[in-house]
């Protein structure tokens, strides 16, 4: 099965995240990672996207059903992705402008110091995802 562009575009848009996750670790005090990720139950469908486009795939169990979940959190393997979805992604397309900046901006995966330009980046991603939640929750 081929997976197109389009296609994989609208299923991010439905079905996928894509955001900054911040922690910390031993060796610096904040980290921040770009994750994309696309959860479904179909496990068949998401094995063709990875055949495809790659990433790993985890089984989430779920009481009901097993849930499955298509991750890229390789900085090498997601901006390559990023910039097939972005002319053909209509609600996550923000995201993704704002990931391919971060991306841009931050030079390597590695950088111990966060500039201003990449908490600002961080903070409107975060502000994104929040008023998408938000909108969600009045529409239930």
């Amino acid at each position: 099965m081929v997976i197109s562009k389009q296609y994989l575009a609208g299923f991010f848009d439905g079905e996928g995240s894509m955001r900054l996750r911040s922690g910390f670790s031993r060796r610096s005090p904040l980290s921040i990672r770009v994750e994309l990720k696309v959860t479904n139950t179909n496990l068949s469908i998401l094995q063709a996207i990875q055949n495809e486009y790659g990433g790993k795939i985890r089984i989430k169990r779920n009481p009901s059903r097993p849930c499955y979940t298509l991750y890229w959190s390789n900085i090498g393997n997601i901006k390559p992705i990023l910039l097939l979805l972005v002319p053909y992604l209509i609600v996550k397309k923000p995201h993704a402008m704002l990931l391919l900046e971060y991306l841009k901006h931050r030079g390597g995966p590695k950088k111990i110091r966060l500039s201003e330009r990449d908490r600002a980046v961080f903070d409107e991603l975060r502000a994104i995802n929040a008023g998408a939640r938000v909108a969600i929750k009045r529409a239930a």
